[in-house]
């Protein structure tokens, strides 16, 4: 797996893009700030200021390496390099020393479960629910952080190690008998809508009428029926029905 640190900067003209967050990841976590939000308040806080003036931040991988120890190494030493606005020592947004460990912030078990329930505490609220709700729908529903996704995706995806496990598990989640009463159950509601179902059937007969479709269908039943065992399953069922005629 490859881990990497991350820089935010300052896109401002007047700050010459000073760096305002070090961080440490792996996937997409770098563009994660922007476009699902942040638990440091400060960087949150900055992000939404840009976003207000239309403006995007700017994010660069600095470092990429196969050992976990040395990204938590050199997001450190940068992080002691810029310095941080709590301690008055430079420009980071970074409340912690970064790493592993206490500096690091890494919670215990206990401290997790007190923040699960005050999570869930907030989260059944209907107002604080709603505003979270929209804020991510705004903050994700912009070209810049669609656009991040995307690249990010793509990204992830092409890492054959990422593909293989978010694979599995997406085939895991969805062989669920509640995934697929779910699934079921949403199919049957969009079917129900005349404008939607007329829409996808357009755009079925199109996609099956595509040359490479047409192709790839016609390669998948030749292969079917080099099958000695579909092939005598096939004709069996084909007697079977000029008989009963």
């Amino acid at each position: 797996m490859k881990f990497y640190v991350y820089v935010y900067r300052d896109p401002r003209p007047s700050k010459n893009s000073q760096p305002v967050y070090i961080g440490k990841g792996t996937g997409d976590r770098d563009l994660s700030h922007w476009s699902k939000g942040s638990h440091n308040k400060p960087l949150q806080d900055f992000l939404s200021h840009l976003r207000g003036r239309n403006m995007t931040a700017l994010v660069e991988r600095v470092f990429e390496t196969d050992d976990e120890q040395e990204a938590f190494a050199k997001e450190m030493q940068l992080i002691e390099l810029y310095g941080r606005r709590d301690l008055k020592t430079g420009t980071l947004f970074n409340r912690t020393a970064g790493g592993e460990g206490p500096s690091g912030m890494i919670k215990t078990a206990a401290q997790k479960a007190v923040d699960s329930v005050h999570a869930t505490h907030h989260w059944q609220d209907p107002a604080y629910r709603a505003k979270v709700v929209a804020s991510q729908q705004e903050a994700q529903g912009t070209p810049e952080a669609r656009t991040n996704k995307s690249v990010a995706s793509l990204k992830t995806w092409q890492d054959a190690e990422v593909r293989s496990k978010r694979q599995v598990g997406i085939k895991a989640g969805r062989s669920t008998e509640a995934s697929k009463a779910k699934t079921s159950a949403q199919a049957k509601g969009q079917w129900a809508d005349p404008e939607y179902a007329a829409s996808q059937t357009v755009n079925n007969k199109e996609i099956a009428n595509r040359p490479e479709v047409k192709a790839a269908k016609a390669a998948a039943l030749k292969a079917k029926w080099a099958d000695p065992e579909f092939k005598a399953m096939m004709l069996a069922a084909r007697k079977k029905h000029v008989d009963a005629v």
